[in-house]
């Protein structure tokens, strides 16, 4: 009898561990597909990136290279990897929604009215509204939405203050404004790099936070920042999407 009750529970033991093997395997290939799917996704919205800059010379590249900063400063700062790699892509797509802005407003050369200011400081909200129905995105949209808010509450598009900001998004600002300081525009020549951080310096507690500042200063004197001269030492590395995409300024 009691043979029989123990060849009986080696068989049901057996049968419960062949189906946690089939759960894990099934797991593990949803666990592929998911990955498959966010992949898929990225380079959907990586395209519509290059649809947005292939508009206008001057901001080819600008998304790539506010991602890379953007990650490089939140590691600087001690972000966790998965941290680190929300931060990248809200970078990598922080502007997605200029690609609903009219072409008229985008490339004008000279200054905008106010009219057409207000326009693009919707740009935020047209980016959140883009990436909020795609489920690998939802802890990157705040890090969007919120990425031209100033320290002092001056910014937009909510005009929201201080530590009321999400920290993916004012370390974006700082990275983001870098990039376009330093960067060629149809109205203006672009300022060297040490006038662009002297600029970043002076509107810490108007524009920026103290401490996301001083970290951006601290990692690019510490030549983590990989800015467009830098480029080329950061090539080699895997920052996950677009990482084949040739750089048009190094």
């Amino acid at each position: 009898m009691f043979h029989l009750f123990h060849r009986e529970m080696v068989k049901k033991e057996r049968e419960f561990m062949k189906a946690i093997q089939n759960l894990s395997i099934a797991r593990s290939g949803l666990n592929l597909q998911v990955l498959a799917n966010q992949k898929l996704v990225e380079g959907i919205m990586d395209s519509l990136v290059f649809a947005l800059e292939a508009k206008d010379p001057n901001t080819q590249g600008h998304s790539l290279r506010v991602s890379r900063m953007a990650e490089a400063t939140a590691k600087h700062i001690g972000l966790s990897a998965e941290e680190c790699e929300q931060v990248r892509l809200a970078g990598l797509f922080h502007d997605i929604g200029k690609i609903g802005i009219s072409d008229t407003i985008l490339l004008k050369e000279g200054p905008l009215t106010d009219e057409e200011f207000e326009e693009i400081k919707r740009h935020p909200i047209y980016s959140y509204r883009i990436l909020k129905p795609v489920d690998p995105f939802d802890n990157v949209l705040r890090g969007v939405l919120y990425h031209h808010e100033n320290w002092d509450g001056s910014g937009y598009p909510y005009g929201i203050s201080e530590d009321k900001i999400p920290l993916p998004a004012m370390i974006i600002h700082v990275v983001d404004s870098f990039d376009a300081m330093t960067s060629q525009r149809s109205y203006r020549d672009p300022m060297s790099n040490e006038s662009a951080l002297e600029e970043i310096r002076n509107k810490v507690g108007t524009m920026y936070k103290k401490e996301v500042a001083e970290a951006f200063l601290d990692a690019f004197e510490a030549n983590k920042i990989p800015v467009r001269d830098r480029f080329r030492e950061f090539a080699g590395e895997n920052h996950g999407s677009v990482k084949n995409f040739v750089f048009p300024y190094v």
